[in-house]
């Protein structure tokens, strides 16, 4: 029993990660090489970054992981700390693409990245380095969610963009066909794809920002939030009920938010 026991403890230190490095450096192919953080674990190509960059993003990037956890505490949110990521820096879209499916992730790498929570992973394109901080609210808030929770999708991409350092917002359709309230936090999670439709995207970053605006909308969000991350069926629309607030005159002060009228 002894030494099985420490056969087992061998292959879990020795043996698999092994195996899981090997693995990744025939997905990845050639130039690919490793850094390794206390929270991350980055595989990026020799040629595209300098070992110094990548300490940099990576230094950046656990800052902003301490930043946004300390931000959710001051609104009663607890995120634990994170198990340690590994993210893959890819030279191209075509790549990543590929890359997704040999991860057995396809129907994530559609986007321009993906976290993936089977595999506790990030990939993007080396280009995208605004994208790591997007993916990685979604591991953030993946890290704090139980079993039972559904982070409605709007909320999710709302905050993933807003977290971005230079947001890239896309530009939505005339805001006259700028959709309400109830019909952005109605949004189903697979109809989220940056090429195929941004206004989806759009849409949630510019109602999260409307709502962290104003101080009585504020607190729903993040009461949202709290109830979303350990319940299935959390909606900001019964908040909303809850406080007293009217659905009708948010929409119009949503619509002013924007066009300044």
């Amino acid at each position: 029993m002894a030494l099985l026991f420490v056969g087992v403890f061998l292959f879990a230190l020795v043996i698999a990660p092994n195996i899981k490095e090997s693995l990744e450096k025939s997905l990845l192919g050639e130039g690919y090489v490793k850094f390794t953080s206390d929270k991350f674990i980055i595989w990026y190509h020799k040629e595209t970054y300098s070992a110094q960059r990548i300490a940099e993003i990576v230094q950046s990037l656990e800052n902003f992981v301490s930043d946004f956890r300390l931000q959710m505490r001051n609104h009663g949110i607890k995120i634990p700390p994170l198990a340690t990521c590994t993210i893959y820096l890819l030279r191209s879209h075509k790549h990543l693409k590929k890359f997704g499916m040999q991860m057995e992730v396809a129907d994530m790498s559609n986007n321009g990245g993906y976290f993936s929570p089977s595999t506790y992973s990030i990939a993007l394109t080396n280009d995208d380095l605004h994208g790591l901080y997007h993916e990685t609210t979604h591991l953030l808030f993946s890290t704090a969610s139980t079993a039972e929770a559904h982070l409605p999708p709007w909320l999710n991409e709302g905050f993933a963009q807003h977290n971005e350092p230079f947001p890239e917002k896309p530009v939505l359709q005339p805001i006259e066909y700028l959709p309400s309230i109830e019909t952005i936090v109605a949004f189903r999670e697979s109809e989220f794809s940056m090429l195929e439709n941004p206004l989806k995207y759009a849409a949630s970053l510019y109602l999260l920002e409307f709502l962290l605006s104003r101080e009585d909308t504020r607190k729903c969000v993040y009461e949202t939030l709290a109830e979303a991350l350990t319940h299935p069926n959390a909606s900001i629309l019964g908040i909303f009920r809850k406080h007293g607030l009217d659905l009708t005159r948010l929409n119009r002060a949503f619509t002013r938010f924007y066009t300044g009228k």
